[in-house]
């Protein structure tokens, strides 16, 4: 079984597979212990059809919910899959049929069914009953907090038109249309009520678009090396990189919107990860480590590469080359095996063994002495009692 957090869509999965895998031994270990009340009414409760219902609901549910958490707990992200990804996952959650999970109670709690052994009297009516009115409920509440949650999604999705793989060619009649509308959306956000540098960031978008044409087959050279290098992410970077003279001066506010988009975290994964290295590196048992050490651990965990891979053993070389540069350090001698060479030193070293195994033969008949004696002392003090 695997612990639920109400906060973590992926720990929440994990717990409800975990459930529904073991159902049926989690039953029958709280059925063995039906004496303690608390078992007795934790079984009553997950063996009634509505948990059954939810139970079953949510092992359909979580996985889609995990697949959108996971996009966003990437290291980098493409704003032109935001959308998509969303609408995606909204259409499965209202795919989910109210029909299939109840079959599949009936199924699984028929006489032929995996949920046999628990003699649960599970009737197709209120199943079908309680699962609709469950399903159609929390995919209704599902989707209001998605559009609740990711209101601005179609301003992050402006921003894909940083990506050169959707510029169109120099001498097509769309090239000078494109972008427009997103850079107006930027506009009014980043902007709101200053007609005049709106136009401004309309005017440096006109201008950047011929220097995206000219480095789109750079950037495609640099992304096919890199896996981890995203189209988008690598324009800004360089938008950023043509130094302050060049940004201050032709692309001002664009330099400015970038800046901003830097800035923000498509999720707090990073940061749980964090917390999550923190307990797992200060321990109970590692309670008083100091902050500058618990940092350089942290650093490692964090951002060191894999144990026993290439880069690692490199790493490590590295740091006791330079350890050992830094000073003269003193080694320890090494102190030599002696070993008996000749028929008098053997004589000596056999006497020597023979007396240490003496001394340890006294030592253990001597503490078998004394447990005698308080076993004897204990017998005794037992009888007077008596």
């Amino acid at each position: 079984m695997k612990r639920a957090c109400q906060t973590r869509w992926l720990s929440f999965e994990s717990a409800i597979q975990s459930l529904f895998q073991e159902f049926v031994a989690v039953v029958q270990t709280l059925n063995k212990f039906s004496n303690d009340a608390t078992c007795y009414g934790l079984m009553k409760k997950i063996t009634s059809v509505k948990f059954i219902s939810a139970m079953y609901i949510l092992e359909k549910i979580l996985p889609i919910l995990a697949d959108l958490s996971r996009h966003f707990q990437k290291g980098s992200i493409n704003f032109s899959m935001i959308v998509p990804a969303i609408d995606s996952t909204k259409f499965k959650l209202t795919a989910v049929s109210a029909e299939e999970i109840p079959s599949k109670i009936i199924e699984d709690f028929s006489s032929t069914g995996r949920c046999l052994p628990l003699n649960i009297d599970i009737k197709e009516d209120d199943v079908t009953k309680k699962v609709a009115k469950l399903l159609g409920e929390y995919v209704e509440a599902l989707c209001n907090n998605i559009d609740a949650r990711f209101e601005q999604t179609p301003l992050l999705a402006a921003f894909c038109i940083f990506d050169t793989s959707f510029l169109p060619a120099r001498e097509s009649v769309q090239f000078s249309n494109y972008g427009v509308t997103e850079i107006k959306s930027l506009a009014d956000h980043f902007f709101p009520g200053e007609e005049e540098s709106q136009d401004e960031m309309l005017a440096e978008w006109g201008n950047l678009k011929f220097h995206l044409f000219s480095w789109k087959k750079e950037i495609s050279n640099q992304v096919s090396e890199d896996s981890s290098l995203l189209t988008m992410e690598y324009v800004m970077r360089k938008l950023l990189s043509l130094g302050e003279s060049v940004t201050t001066s032709f692309f001002p506010h664009l330099t400015k919107v970038v800046e901003i988009i830097f800035t923000l975290p498509m999720s707090n994964a990073w940061p749980e990860r964090g917390f999550s290295k923190l307990k797992l590196t200060k321990t109970t048992l590692r309670n008083r480590l100091q902050n500058d050490i618990l940092q350089s651990l942290l650093q490692v965990s964090l951002n060191g590469p894999k144990p026993c891979s290439e880069h690692a053993d490199t790493l490590i070389q590295n740091s006791v080359y330079n350890w050992k540069a830094v000073k003269a350090r003193r080694k320890l001698p090494r102190v030599p095996l002696t070993v008996p060479s000749t028929p008098v030193e053997n004589e000596c070293f056999n006497d020597i063994a023979q007396q240490e195994y003496e001394k340890a033969l006294r030592v253990l008949r001597l503490a078998k002495f004394a447990q005698k004696v308080a076993e004897l002392e204990d017998d005794a003090g037992s009888e007077s009692e008596n």
